[in-house]
């Protein structure tokens, strides 16, 4: 098992009363690019997979290698195994206990909302951004920033 990551709060943290301006204007499921397939286990890592540091939004960073959940206080299923819990203050409570799970097919990086109250959205550098539907895997390249609620991380 993978190990927890806490981040420090935000000062001046506020509530969260509404989705912000530019998340209303996001695409909707049916008009973003296919998404790929969803749940089932990571393809076998290349010996060369290169880690993926996480950049969050208060600043802080965590590197991943393998399977994994983000959220502020995520849980895997009873039968499910991943390697990295990732644990996110977010005093606003805008993200979800267990708001995303994350993994790689092959070398390619993607994540997958799990039915968080507040959704996610993927911003990838050049491309609109995708609202995603929840249970489905986006890959999504290094420098794409993704939203979850009022927080956000920076895959790099």
């Amino acid at each position: 098992m993978g190990f927890g990551f806490f981040p420090l709060p935000r000062e001046g943290g506020s509530e969260v009363t509404s989705a912000p301006a530019d998340a209303r204007q996001v695409p909707s499921p049916e008009s973003a690019p296919e998404p790929v397939a969803a749940r089932g286990g990571d393809a076998v890592p290349s010996p060369e997979r290169r880690p993926v540091v996480l950049q969050f939004s208060t600043g802080d960073s965590v590197t991943v290698l393998g399977s994994g959940l983000l959220g502020r206080n995520p849980r895997p299923e009873p039968d499910e195994v991943v390697d990295h819990v990732v644990i996110v203050s977010d005093p606003t409570r805008s993200v979800s206990k267990t708001h995303l799970e994350f993994g790689f097919d092959g070398d390619a990086f993607w994540v997958s909302d799990r039915h968080s109250g507040n959704g996610t959205v993927v911003r990838e550098p050049g491309q609109l951004p995708r609202y995603c539907e929840p249970g489905r895997r986006y890959h999504v390249a290094r420098g794409t920033r993704v939203d979850m609620g009022d927080q956000f991380v920076i895959i790099g």
